[in-house]
Order: C-alpha cells, then structure tokens, then sequence
C-alpha cells in the first residue's frame, strides 16, 4: 500500500508563539481555492475499482472486443456441427420412340465430415474463441492500467499541491519572524524583502500546482467518461507488492502469451483440417425417380479419388504456417518474461527510493528548517541558513511525490506484465 506523504515540523512551537500576533496582521499571498468535489456527494468516484468500472462501462474499444468474444464463443457452439444438407429436384418429358413420358426425380445429399474434420473445426472454432478472449482482456488490462496511471498523476498531483501549500506556510512564517525582529530592530529591510521573494516564490509555487490538479483531474474524468464533478481525491492504488518469483510465475497469465498459444492451436488446427480435405467431398444421400408409371428409390455416394493432387499444396502450406507460429510463441515467451523482470526489478528500485524519501530524509529537512528558524529567531543564525532550508525542504517534498509516484507507476506496469487472477476480467 501507499504511504501517505507526510512533511513533518512547521516550526518549533516558540517561535510559533512569537508569531501568532504577527502572521495577522501580514499581508496574506493569495492561493487558488480547492479544485477537489465534495465528498459528501454519493455521485462522486474515489475508488480505483469504480473509476476503472465507469471507464469500462462506456469505453467504445472495450465493448468491441467484449463483442468480438461473445460472437466467437456463439461459433464455438456450432463448429462441430454437420453442414445442412442439399435439396435437389429435377424433372422434365422424356421423349420416347412411339411414347412420351414425364420424368422426375428429387434427391437428399449430406457432406460426411471424415478424416478427422469435425475434431479440427472444433479445435480451429477453440483458438478463434481463445484468441477473441485474449483480445478482449488484453483491451480490459490496458484500460485498467491507464486509469490507475491517471489515479497516480492526480495524487501526485495532490502530494504536491500539499508540498507546496505546506512550503507557503514555512516561508510565511519566516517572513513573521523576520518583521518581528525588523520592529524591534534587530533585522535588516534587506532581510524583509528576501524573505518576501522568498515567499512569493512558494506561493506562485503552490498556485501552479494547485493548477495541475485541475489538469490531472479532466484527464482522469476524460478517460472515464465522466463528468469532471464526480472525480474525487482517489484512494491510494490496492495493487499487491509480490515477490520475485510471483511475478515470474504469473507472466504465463499475459495476454500476448495466451493469444500466441491461441494462435499455434490455431495453424494446428488449420493444418489438421488441411489433411482431412482430401476427403472433404464425401457426400451421401437418397433419391427417388419417377419415369412414367415406374418408380425408383435409391442411396447415393460421392467419393473424392485423391489421385493426383491429394491436398498436399494445402497441407505443406498449413504445417509450415504453424512452425512458424510456434517459433513465434517461443519468442513472445521469452520477451514477455524478460518485460516482467525487468518491470519487478524497476519498481523494486522505484520502491526503495520512495522510503528513502518519506522515511529518511524528509524527517531531517524539517527539523534542519525547526533549527534554522528557531536559532535565527533567538540571534543565532542568518536568514540564509533559514531561506536555503525552506528551500531544500521544499525540493525533498516535491521529490518525495514524485518517488511515490514513481513506485506506484512501476507497480502498474509489474500488474501489467505479470497480470494475477484479481487483474483478469
């Protein structure tokens, strides 16, 4: 799970004192208002599982390939069915020396499906199901994947917005305490005016970053489809960490995999239906003949001789086809495992980063800021020490966003390419 980013020590709470009186009475950077919706609204989406729902309800690709599956599992129901029989009826006067006669006829003729044809129409209809699948949860794990991309901008884009507003609050304090020590004449008019840049600088800081959630917010409602309202502060992603080996194990699950083991089944399929056409025009039937006052009533058989062309053309061209295909699944094997490990190795790296950051050194920027501002505050210090640890702790608040960002699009992109059975559709 996703640590939440905390910037820890404003100031140490004496010289919070010593500028309560003062902040008053200072005049106030304006920031940009809250952008986020109310939470209070039953409409508004905060979780992952529903944004990725409203996005799957209405996304055109998605109920493409959810289309296409169905259509193919509605083929695989009739492939190892016989092919309807044919109708023929024929008549006509039969001239005859000294007579004429009417002659009719009709008769009923069924294609036999031999030499292992409906065993291969089945496994063809199989792969073709297979393949449609394979499609359509590869379309479901990409949109998946690009709503929990959009998730993570728009809570970078809070982590820093927060940052920022937290970096305005220290660089008003500091503006307290320096017009605190100019009234008493311990402080320099140079002084006032740089930390004045000082804090404008955080508050045009936090302006623009309070305009990036307004960006990232449209872009996450524009891939849901929703209206920009109902897009809440999401919840941190619910992605599972997994080891080494898991994500090894689950990359057999990728969709590129199951759709080239789908296509070998398929070239398999193909040549076994090329080796049964040589017996593909085998039809049997019954007919009934009328000339003049005779009847007769008869089976038929039709039977390919497999002299001289045999299929074989067909058959080579299949068994080859399907070398080919295998030779293919060999190498998506191979590249989707290495996209897997080297996803698990990145987002490991990603991850230790992050709590380096949030853990390490976060903490120590804010109490270097607490020191520097409580020893300028007594005389002891300079206004540069307290400016260049506003500053530094400021850029180890934005950097701390942006590792947890880092890690959590890793993470997507490991679920991605070792995809487990919550990711499936």
């Amino acid at each position: 799970m996703r640590r939440p980013l905390r910037l820890r020590g404003r100031a140490s709470l004496c010289v919070v004192a010593l500028c309560a009186t003062v902040i008053a009475g200072a005049a106030e950077p304006t920031t940009a208002p809250s952008t986020a919706p109310s939470t209070t609204s039953p409409n508004v989406l905060t979780t992952v599982s529903d944004l990725i729902h409203a996005a799957a309800t209405a996304d055109a690709g998605l109920r493409s390939a959810e289309a296409r599956a169905v259509g193919a599992d509605a083929a695989g129901r009739f492939a190892q069915r016989w092919d309807d029989p044919r109708l023929g009826l024929e008549g006509g006067r039969v001239s005859l020396p000294g007579d004429d006669e009417w002659h009719g006829r009709i008769d009923v003729t069924q294609r036999l499906p031999l030499g292992g044809e409906g065993a291969a129409r089945a496994a063809s209809a199989d792969s073709q199901r297979a393949l449609a699948r394979a499609d359509y949860v590869s379309a479901r794990l990409t949109l998946a994947a690009d709503v929990r991309r959009l998730v993570v901008n728009l809570r970078l884009a809070l982590a820093e917005q927060t940052a920022t507003r937290t970096s305005l609050e220290d660089a008003s304090a500091a503006f307290a305490v320096v017009r605190t020590r100019l009234a008493a004449a311990s402080a320099r008019q140079a002084e006032l005016l740089m930390v004045q840049i000082d804090r404008d600088e955080a508050d045009e800081a936090a302006a623009l970053a309070s305009q990036r959630v307004v960006a990232a917010r449209a872009a996450l409602a524009r891939r849901c489809h929703v209206d920009l309202t109902t897009i809440g502060d999401p919840a941190p992603l619910t992605l599972s960490e997994r080891d080494q080996a898991a994500v090894a194990a689950a990359a057999a699950r990728h969709p590129r995999l199951i759709t080239a083991e789908a296509q070998v089944r398929a070239a398999e399929a193909l040549a076994a239906l090329a080796r049964s056409g040589r017996w593909s025009e085998v039809r049997a039937g019954v007919f009934g003949e009328r000339v003049g006052d005779d009847t007769e009533v008869g089976l038929t058989l039709e039977v390919p001789l497999p002299t001289w062309n045999r299929n074989q053309g067909a058959v080579g061209i299949a068994m080859a086809e399907a070398d080919a295909v295998r030779a293919t699944r060999a190498g998506v094997r191979q590249q989707v495992e290495s996209e897997a490990e080297a996803a698990w190795f990145a987002w490991d790296a990603a991850r230790r980063r992050a709590h380096h950051h949030n853990e390490r050194l976060l903490p120590l920027a804010g109490e270097v800021l607490q020191l520097a501002l409580a020893d300028y505050a007594a005389g002891r210090g300079d206004l540069t020490s307290v400016v260049a640890a506003r500053r530094t702790r400021s850029r180890l608040a934005l950097a701390a966003a942006e590792a947890a960002a880092q890690r959590d699009h890793a993470l997507i992109i490991v679920h991605t390419a070792a995809p487990v059975a919550e990711d499936l559709p």
